[in-house]
């Protein structure tokens, strides 16, 4: 199915932008990195239709998002300097709980960075990874001149072993419809977002809204309200 000849960037940056806890020592699986409570640790999950998120956190406790505005203002101005990082958008964080509301930390709520794949790009762990530790390295860059000269490490990919799951898991319905939009806006425009069967397809997903929209039953009913 085409995408739309149009896109619109979903929110903030283009799509072609650069965009007092004690822990003990914690190894985390497969990063080959020991954590402690003086390093923010980067996380992602890859979701469906070639989209992927990283949030930034503090120490071993996800609960608590680490600084990231130095890097969010760079990405919403398209500064050169984080051009490679090919942040989208930076939006609030999801719930796990299927509920469509903000992960709080405290009375904030907690922001991540999208990345819109390319199509010839291919959404795997190694992709991912590659990226996680692109926004690490530059969040230790820009940490550097900060009052707390704090480092920024990769945690690892979140992406269940069953692969990725559809963008509502992990991102507000709001935001969802507007990557929905930039994306496949004239097949929304036309209804075989919602209705052409799809065949073979390797997520096992019916319509391409689907990719989009699990936890709901109707998602036309979200691009009309």
């Amino acid at each position: 199915m085409p995408k739309a000849t149009s896109k619109q960037s979903p929110t903030h940056a283009s799509k072609n932008s650069p965009a007092k806890h004690h822990f003990h020592r914690t190894k985390m699986a497969g990063s080959g990195c020991v954590l402690n409570k003086n390093n923010e640790v980067v996380w992602t999950i890859r979701l469906k239709a070639g989209v992927q998120v990283a949030f930034v956190v503090k120490g071993a406790d996800r609960t608590k998002g680490a600084y990231i505005q130095h890097l969010v203002n760079l990405a919403r101005s398209n500064d050169e300097s984080v051009q490679h990082l090919g942040i989208s958008s930076i939006i609030a964080r999801r719930t796990p709980d299927g509920g469509n509301n903000h992960v709080m930390d405290g009375t904030y709520p907690m922001r991540q960075f999208v990345r819109i794949l390319d199509e010839e790009e291919e959404n795997s762990a190694d992709t991912v990874k590659a990226w996680g530790i692109n926004i690490a390295d530059k969040l230790t860059e820009l940490n550097r001149s900060s009052t707390y000269r704090t480092g920024c490490i990769y945690g690892g990919d979140l992406t269940p072993s069953t692969g990725p799951t559809s963008l509502d898991t992990h991102i507000l319905n709001n935001d969802v419809i507007q990557i929905a939009r930039y994306l496949y806006q004239s097949s929304i425009d036309d209804g075989t977002f919602f209705d052409e069967l799809l065949d073979d397809d390797k997520d096992g997903d019916k319509t391409l809204a689907k990719k989009f929209f699990a936890h709901t039953n109707d998602p036309h009913t979200l691009f009309t309200m």
